[in-house]
């Protein structure tokens, strides 16, 4: 996918090479070479997009102590678990790989070595492997990228084995989980890393005894772009992309007064071109597919948001090129249902949202209507946003905007805090306010499958 990307990039590139040549024979030179810079910087942000921002982050964590596997008796090693804590890690799983150290055992076929994760996926490292051979102070790394897995009947040696389990035994005790257990350290995928990660080491017959001297370690590498959930993080993306346009739309004015129209709209078109492509890399480059774009797809996430009474109390900032900003004060309804049609479906053409704001009666009006939807995600059942084009109306503007809301549920209190912010295609115009107001009650964000009632 990247490689599409990137041819992509590079014909847009020839085109507007092209038109800033003709544009800069026509217009303001001193103009043309500061939306040069800033087409430069652009790049520098795809860049990012591409590479940079999106590199995978590799931490090991350990726990040293001894595991101890008595032999007196059947059961669990000591302790049961061991556990590893992790902290810290930005975004999803993307691979694990799991290394014991100085394991010793008069019989490893006896032993069943199980992770778990702090999600509550698992997988069985080890089980009925080696038989009755001992080992003595082996190293075994767990990947799921080995080429070989744990010898059966053969004598095990130090090295890197997929998990191997060549008999499906009972449960084990717990506080392990039940069957079925994983066979892969994939099952861990797309899972948020952080938390206790458990070690289950049982020993199923009596008789022989070992130990795993040096402990074990974790390595987790994650992908900091993408959540648990699958979503793509963008925060510091949209404002960078944001502020550009701006200073792009105002070096363009200047440009357009005094340019060759013809070569001026081709340009416009070509800018537009490329803001659809930066939309595309920044929410499929990771995952390759449209999660959460305004197509139909597979849905995100879902989300039904409104204000108790449909109606709040809020402060506007409207700013104008050219103009003085406006501060108003009024009342403001905002609402917005995403993937709660067509089953696991979203799509853009049903799913609404709303925004209305007035200054009373006879007052200002500036109402928001659905374009297109762009952009939806969830954060741990509080937190929504919402991103798409909009139809602004009213005795105040009109027009085309891209309208962006992020929705923040305060579980203790029941007050939902919006963040809106509108800015016209030109870039001329943005309307902005943050407000605080008690939610509805059928307010709801979380997963797709969960059943919150009548849509």
């Amino acid at each position: 996918m990247a490689n599409g990307f990137r041819d992509t990039v590079t014909a847009i590139e020839m085109q507007l090479a092209e038109a800033l040549r003709i544009v800069t024979e026509n217009g303001d030179l001193d103009q043309i070479e500061r939306i040069a810079e800033l087409l430069i910087l652009k790049e520098k942000l795809l860049e990012e997009l591409l590479g940079e921002l999106c590199q995978p982050e590799t931490t090991t964590f350990e726990n040293s102590a001894s595991i101890i596997i008595d032999g007196d008796e059947q059961g669990p090693a000591q302790p049961y678990p061991s556990v590893i804590a992790v902290s810290g890690m930005q975004g999803a799983v993307r691979n694990v790989t799991v290394t014991l150290y100085g394991l010793t055992h008069t019989f490893p076929g006896d032993l069943d070595i199980l992770l778990v994760g702090p999600q509550g996926q698992n997988v069985m490292l080890m089980s009925d492997s080696g038989g009755s051979l001992d080992v003595n102070n082996v190293t075994l790394e767990f990947d799921d990228a080995a080429a070989d897995f744990l010898p059966n009947g053969s004598q095990i040696v130090s090295g890197t084995y997929k998990p191997t389990n060549y008999e499906a035994d009972a449960n084990l005790p717990a506080p392990a989980p039940p069957q079925p257990y994983g066979a892969a350290l994939s099952v861990f995928d797309s899972t948020n890393p952080n938390g206790n990660w458990r070690l289950f080491v049982f020993d199923d017959f009596i008789g022989d005894r070992g130990q795993i001297a040096d402990g074990w370690d974790l390595t987790i590498t994650t992908n900091p772009c993408v959540t648990a959930t699958g979503q793509v993080v963008t925060d510091g993306i949209d404002s960078t992309i944001f502020d550009l346009e701006s200073e792009l739309s105002r070096a363009f004015q200047v440009i357009l007064d005094a340019g060759n129209p013809d070569q001026i709209e081709r340009f416009l078109k070509l800018l537009i071109n490329k803001e659809l492509l930066l939309l595309l890399i920044r929410d499929e480059i990771v995952n390759g597919n449209g999660n959460g774009n305004g197509g139909e797809g597979d849905c995100p996430c879902k989300f039904r948001i409104g204000i108790q009474g449909r109606e709040a109390p809020a402060d506007v900032l409207v700013i104008r090129e050219g103009q003085p900003n406006l501060n108003l004060s009024g009342t403001i309804n905002v609402s917005a249902e995403q993937c709660f049609t067509g089953a696991r479906q979203c799509n853009p053409s049903v799913d609404q949202f709303n925004v209305n704001f007035g200054t009373g009666q006879g007052g200002t009006t500036i109402n928001f209507t659905p374009g297109a939807r762009t952009r939806i995600s969830c954060t741990d059942g509080i937190q929504a946003v919402l991103e798409g084009r909009a139809n602004a109306s009213g005795n105040l503007l009109s027009g085309d905007f891209n309208l962006r809301i992020v929705f923040t549920i305060n579980p203790v209190t029941e007050q939902g805090t919006w963040n809106i912010t509108a800015t016209s295609f030109d870039g001329d115009t943005v309307f902005q306010t943050t407000f605080t107001a008690p939610i509805s009650s059928r307010t709801f964000i979380g997963d797709c499958s969960e059943n919150v009632g009548p849509n």
